[in-house]
């Protein structure tokens, strides 16, 4: 991500419209997530990034929870995702299913639904 900056991008729009969420504590932004949604009336859990420093805390957990209870609310009956086989332990603790795989700008994705 270092490399490709542009990739954790969140459109203002995104923003406006109570689709990114943070978390914080005090004036300490641990980490954000956007949903973003699909054209099937799913929602897709996009930019999810926690702080290094607070990895292991559960704040990534925390994020991808009210990421699905938003879109849940939302009417949705999954959320998507498309995350790195780094974090597919991850995804899976979070009753994420994998589905299939992608190519993307860093290589292989894997697909990964939830279901609401």
């Amino acid at each position: 991500l270092m490399d490709n900056p542009d990739a954790l991008k969140l459109p203002a729009d995104k923003i406006e419209n109570g689709l990114v969420f943070v978390a914080e504590q005090g004036s300490w932004v641990k980490g954000f997530a956007a949903n973003l949604s699909l054209n099937d009336g799913n929602m897709e859990l996009d930019a999810l990034f926690v702080d290094p420093e607070y990895w292991n805390q559960g704040v990534g957990r925390l994020l991808v929870e009210y990421c699905a209870c938003k879109a849940k609310t939302a009417g949705a009956s999954c959320l998507n995702v498309t995350g790195n086989s780094h974090a597919e332990g991850f995804y899976l603790s979070c009753d994420f299913k994998k589905i299939g795989v992608i190519e993307t700008q860093f290589g292989i994705g894997l697909l990964m639904v939830r279901y609401l």
